[in-house]
């Protein structure tokens, strides 16, 4: 098997490797690539201007299949300091995913000087496990990026209230490319709702419909950091899932996801 997340085509789309699946159903992606396939094309688009990425909300319309896809992206609002560009990952003609990108020109001499925070413990001493291993899940075992994902968990499952694990890709996202940290960060990202599921009802899953990341600087390194709050929900039982998200030098940035629940089987 390839040792990458996507193969590119001649065509310009991309191939999905086994290391593309998700752990629902063989032949569909887990969320993670998806993101981090969007979040590539835009932080393209924001290198070419001299921007930064400041926001990235991406909604998830569709299953999407192990199939060739490509990325089409359209600027939706530019001007000197700003620009907001949609991305669209497409089977065929069929969107399957959209992402909308805020992308901002910082001017650093302006920033007021920022006070140092808490930092969780770093990642360098900690075994090397995944996430369904770390979790400790029973089941079928599916390969896909959930396996492919290495995980390192600044507290043991059991005894933090609070899930922070600790996540690189070891393998490029797209073969013959070195993955940025922006890319790594945004496919990790989709964890957020995961680290969820270990409280609450045995039997009561939830599933994301987005993802939406903010952030404070650019992110740096390739292990990057959960720090997961939980959910928060409403009396019909939607909601959101939070995170904050840190690499070696601190705090890049927050993640959240709308949650729908899921009875899981």
């Amino acid at each position: 098997m390839t040792r990458a997340i996507f193969e590119p085509r001649a065509d310009g789309t991309f191939m999905p490797t086994l290391h593309a699946q998700g752990p629902w159903a063989d032949g569909l992606l887990h969320g993670g690539p998806v993101n981090g396939l969007l979040a590539r094309a835009l932080e393209r688009a924001a290198d070419e201007r001299g921007l930064d990425v400041v926001r990235i909300t991406i909604d998830l319309f569709r299953p999407v299949p192990m199939r060739p896809l490509r990325v089409v992206t359209k600027p939706v609002r530019a001007g000197r300091r700003i620009l907001v560009l949609d991305a669209w990952l497409l089977d065929g003609e069929v969107e399957t995913a959209r992402a909308t990108g805020l992308l901002l020109r910082a001017e650093p001499e302006k920033a007021p000087p920022l006070g140092e925070g808490t930092m969780p413990p770093p990642p360098d001493d900690l075994p090397t496990t995944t996430l369904g291993e770390g979790m400790k899940f029973t089941g079928p075992r599916r390969e896909g990026f959930h396996t492919t994902a290495q995980a390192r968990w600044a507290y043991p499952p059991q005894e933090s209230p609070r899930a922070t694990v600790w996540f690189r890709i070891p393998i490029p996202l797209v073969a013959g490319e070195e993955t940025s940290p922006l890319v790594q960060l945004a496919a990790v990202a989709d964890f957020t709702n995961a680290l969820t599921i270990r409280s609450g009802a045995r039997r009561a899953g939830f599933i994301n419909a987005d993802t939406t990341i903010y952030l404070c600087r650019p992110p740096r390194y390739e292990w990057f950091c959960l720090e997961v709050d939980g959910r928060e929900l409403g009396p019909g039982a939607l909601g959101y899932a939070h995170c904050r998200l840190y690499d070696r030098d601190g705090l890049v940035g927050v993640a959240q996801q709308a949650v729908l629940p899921q009875e899981m089987r």
